[in-house]
C-alpha cells in the first residue's frame, strides 16, 4: 500500500470517528505509529483536530461530563475545556457582530446535519 493510500484510508477512519488505537489494530501498527503518520501529515492532522473538536462539543451539548468525554477521546480534561471555551467565544464573537440568536441556532443545526 502506497503513503497516500494509507493516509487516504486513516483519513476515512479518522471521520468516522475511529480512535487511534482503533486504526492501530487495522493497520496492525502501534498506537504511537499510527500518531506519528498522523503528525506527519497536515491533512491528516487538520481532519483529527476538527473531528475531536466537534465530537467533543457534541458530547457536552448532550450532557456528557467533560470528564467522560476526555477519557472517551483520550485527551486531557484541560483540552475539553479549551474546546468548549472556544466553542463558546466563537459563538459570542457572532452574536456581538450582529447575528441574531435564531441565525446562530439554525447555523449549529445546519452544521450538525454534515
Amino acid at each position: 500500500m502506497t503513503k497516500e493510500e494509507e493516509e487516504n484510508i486513516i483519513g476515512e477512519l479518522i471521520k468516522k470517528h475511529k480512535k487511534q488505537k482503533d486504526i492501530a489494530k487495522i493497520f496492525t501498527k502501534t498506537t504511537g505509529r499510527i500518531s506519528q503518520i498522523i503528525k506527519a501529515s497536515k491533512y491528516l492532522t487538520s481532519l483529527a483536530t476538527k473531528q475531536t473538536k466537534s465530537s467533543t462539543v457534541n458530547e457536552l451539548l448532550d450532557d456528557t461530563s467533560g470528564k467522560e468525554v476526555a477519557k472517551l477521546y483520550d485527551i486531557s480534561p484541560g483540552r475539553v475545556s479549551q474546546i468548549w471555551g472556544d466553542f463558546q467565544d466563537g459563538l459570542i464573537d457572532k452574536f456581538n457582530q450582529g447575528i441574531s440568536k435564531i441565525e446562530l441556532i439554525n447555523e449549529q443545526d445546519f452544521q450538525a446535519n454534515f
